[in-house]
């Protein structure tokens, strides 16, 4: 009898919390072995989302909404103030379409992140490594697809600018940058907005107008 009532408190533990977690739910959704309880802002807007596999919380996904339309979605692994990012984060436009993708490992920014056009074509493209720190080849695109500049990196330090073009795909100036030292004469694509880095060893210094 008393195994029998350990068993059954070790697989009503699980339920229990969730039992008691859909109490508070707006809206529960049950796939499966998921289980998903959904909250509602007072104007029906969608701001958080508890996962649970077999009454287990898997994660938590946060839904936060800025006052010109646009929206992120951020996951975060375990409970309460110390739950971490862990997962991938997204910004959308107010449209819905992708503005931001990264990805999060335990709270650290690690692998592939993108940025996009509101016309969903491609703006930059870049990667972290597992410290979080930028690590490989950061390429920025002009909305017509053609690659604005090229920069290098190697954990959290700029190594060297591989190319600058302007729209029509020819070569402009970046500077006297070499081996992590110099200027980078830095244009945001689509604008008219210069402005001078200075770097040295790869650490940034400074930051000039042309």
């Amino acid at each position: 009898m008393r195994i029998f009532i350990l068993l059954l408190a070790f697989v009503a533990v699980p339920w229990l919390e969730l039992s008691a977690q859909s109490k508070y739910c707006d809206k529960l959704i049950q796939n499966g072995d998921t289980t998903i309880c959904q909250d509602f802002t007072r104007k029906g807007k969608l701001f958080r989302e508890h996962f649970y596999v077999k009454g287990e919380r898997q994660f938590t996904r946060w839904w936060n909404y800025r006052k010109n339309g646009e929206y992120q979605v951020t996951q975060h692994k375990g409970k309460g103030a110390f739950a971490k990012k862990h997962g991938p984060a997204l910004r959308f436009y107010p449209d819905g379409k992708l503005k931001i993708y990264v990805f999060f490992e335990n709270g650290v920014r690690t692998g592939r992140c993108f940025n996009y056009y509101p016309t969903g074509k491609m703006k930059s493209a870049c990667n972290s490594n597992a410290k979080g720190k930028p690590d490989g080849m950061l390429t920025e695109f002009y909305e017509n697809g053609q690659v604005a500049c090229q920069a290098k990196w190697k954990d959290g330090r700029l190594v060297d600018i591989i190319a600058s073009k302007d729209e029509q795909g020819n070569d402009r100036p970046f500077g006297t940058l070499s081996n992590g030292t110099g200027t980078w004469i830095y244009q945001e694509p689509g604008t008219d907005k210069t402005r001078i880095y200075h770097y040295k060893d790869g650490k940034y210094i400074k930051t000039t107008k042309q």
